[in-house]
This record gives C-alpha cells, sequence and structure tokens, in this order.
C-alpha cells in the first residue's frame, strides 16, 4: 500500500494540518491584537516596525539550527564517537521532510516556542506600513493573513 493512501499517514496529515491552522490562527490574533494596541501612534508603529525587521523568521531559525546541530555533530564525531555522526544525517531528513512537505519537528517545535513564518511576519510589517499611511495595504483585523502555512 503506498503511503499517501495509507489511512495511517490520512491521520497523521490531517493532525499535522489542525496543528498548523492553530498556531497560524494564534499567531494572527496576537498580531492582530498587537496592531490595535498601538492604533496610529507614529513612535509605537516605528517602534514595532524595527522589532519586526530584526525578528527571526521559523524559516530562518529552522536553518541556523540546523547548521549548529550539523557542525556541532560531524565535530563530536570527529573527536568523541562516531555515533554523532547521526545527528548530521538526522537533521539531513528533517530538512528534506521540510523542503517536500512544508513541515517537520523542528518546524513545530520552533513555532510552538513563538517564531512565525515570514509570511505572518510579513502581514504584521504591511499592517504596521498601512497603519502609518505609506503603504497602499489597507488593513482590517477581518482579512485573514494570506498564505501563511
Amino acid at each position: 500500500m503506498p503511503l499517501q493512501t495509507s489511512p495511517h499517514f490520512s491521520k497523521i496529515k490531517q493532525s499535522i494540518a489542525g496543528w498548523t491552522k492553530n498556531v497560524a490562527q494564534r499567531n494572527y490574533l496576537k498580531t492582530t491584537d498587537r496592531l490595535q494596541k498601538i492604533g496610529v501612534d507614529p513612535q509605537q508603529v516605528d517602534l514595532r516596525l524595527q522589532q519586526v525587521s530584526s525578528e527571526w523568521s521559523v524559516e530562518r531559525a529552522l536553518m541556523a539550527h540546523a547548521a549548529i546541530v550539523c557542525i556541532g555533530g560531524i565535530a563530536l564525531g570527529k573527536t568523541v564517537h562516531k555515533r554523532y555522526l547521526l545527528l548530521p544525517a538526522a537533521v539531513g531528513g528533517f530538512l528534506m521532510q521540510y523542503a517536500l512537505t512544508g513541515w517537520s519537528p523542528p518546524f513545530q517545535i520552533l513555532s510552538t516556542f513563538g517564531f512565525r513564518t515570514s509570511h505572518e511576519i510579513e502581514f504584521e510589517r504591511n499592517a504596521l506600513k498601512a497603519l502609518r499611511g505609506d503603504s497602499n495595504y489597507k488593513f482590517s483585523p477581518d482579512l485573514p493573513m494570506a498564505n501563511c502555512h
């Protein structure tokens, strides 16, 4: 039986989709709440734009953590024991899974720690620019975030 038609695979896929939707919705609600609190105060908008500009996306954090684990695994494999060479192999598998499906366990863990997707960050950046009045973007808290997850 191919993996895509397996009932177990379908359950996993539904579970991931549900989790992803919950995280995206939580981030959206936090973002709209933060934007409503900021209002149109230019100083607050500029401060938040600076913060958003320096924020790391979950994709960027995933790549940085993968690089650290790979380098550490290779160093430990060379100096301590060869079994540590399994770390870069596992990281490579997770990166391939993320590339093919858009999801991997480290992605879920980093999202749980508050990292947002680049689309979510861009949504807030555009909304802040709209509040500041220097963008064609029309912000409404009722509009869903496009392309998130």
